[in-house]
């Protein structure tokens, strides 16, 4: 405090700040006061008054070094909290109800805070088991949830990744996160040898919009990527190695808007059973026509190598050609 702060201090009724902090047992008083829970002011002004007994506003003002107009509401403050006594006279003047009794209070606030504080932990851990023990019910480890299109995406490319043998998926709209052209991890994963089979849902691919996602499967079809169509799947189904399954799980509310969420399930059974309902819907099928094919006249339609056959299953049997095989 400047010299000129310091006289106004003493001519509002105070005494200079150094009379208390130079007092060092009463600064190590006042830290502890603080620590269970009074402010500053408070605890220099209830160091004055355990020292003085009992005294009025001018008194602890020149004890504390506070100035006398700010007295006033820390009385009031420490006299609701029983750590002062308002002494009827027609001065206004406190007492000190005792060291030991100031103590014990102020030990005992701080231990119903404490106790409370335990109380609402032992709650907030009773909570979070549940909260942990509700969750595992619904997720255990080989379930995980993916939310949104680009942490689909990640998912469907970590599988790709993966694949070692085979990959089978069921697609049909809504199509997100479309890029245009063949997905990398899509050719990587030929590159490999991974043996790729895809079931499209017909009327999907002459939907509004469709367009880019036709430009992709044709990439696809053109890399290797056998292809068939269906007239209806009920789910997007992606299925690796039939040990791992992504399944998407629209809104029931609204199950062709944005992106829905997926279920990744690495367990080998679940898996398995798809992968059977793959094959199920698979001999049934019609090929996938590419563009190129399906742009040229009836009469010059011919297989591309291993690549589908126009027409229907029977008429494909009948020709003795190859599976819905990709080039």
């Amino acid at each position: 405090m400047t010299g000129r702060a310091e006289a106004q201090n003493e001519a509002a009724g105070g005494a200079p700040l150094g009379s208390i902090r130079a007092d060092e047992p009463a600064e190590k008083v006042r830290r502890q006061l603080e620590e269970l829970g009074l402010n500053g002011y408070e605890a220099r002004i209830l160091i004055s008054l355990v020292r003085l007994g009992s005294a009025g506003a001018s008194e602890l003002a020149r004890s504390s070094g506070i100035e006398r107009t700010n007295v006033y509401p820390v009385m009031s403050a420490l006299v609701e909290r029983g750590l002062a006594v308002h002494l009827p006279s027609k001065v206004t003047r406190w007492s000190s109800p005792g060291h030991d009794e100031v103590l014990d209070r102020l030990y005992g606030r701080y231990e119903e805070q404490l106790k409370a504080l335990r109380s609402g932990m032992d709650e907030t851990r009773h909570t979070l088991a549940g909260m942990a023990a509700a969750a595992s019910g619904v997720a255990p480890p080989h379930l995980h949830f993916v939310r949104g299109t680009a942490q689909a995406r990640a998912c469907y490319e970590g599988i790709l990744g993966r694949a070692e043998h085979e990959v089978l998926m069921f697609t049909r709209p809504p199509y997100a996160g479309l890029l245009g052209r063949p997905n990398p991890a899509v050719l990587d994963a030929l590159g490999r040898g991974v043996h790729i089979r895809v079931l499209y849902e017909g009327p999907g691919l002459d939907q509004p919009g469709s367009g880019t996602f036709k430009a992709e499967i044709e990439g696809y079809h053109d890399s290797g990527v056998e292809a068939r169509v269906v007239e209806r799947l009920p789910i997007k189904l992606m299925v690796a190695d039939q040990t791992v399954a992504l399944v998407a799980m629209p809104d029931s509310a609204g199950p062709d808007a944005g992106h829905p969420t997926n279920v990744l399930i690495e367990h080998r059974g679940y898996a398995e059973t798809h992968a059977l309902a793959f094959e199920h819907l698979w001999e049934r099928a019609e090929p996938f026509e590419p563009r190129s094919v399906r742009a040229a006249p009836a009469t010059e339609r011919t297989p591309r190598g291993n690549t589908a056959t126009i027409g229907p299953i029977k008429a494909q049997d009948e020709a003795k050609a190859p599976d819905g095989q990709a080039g």
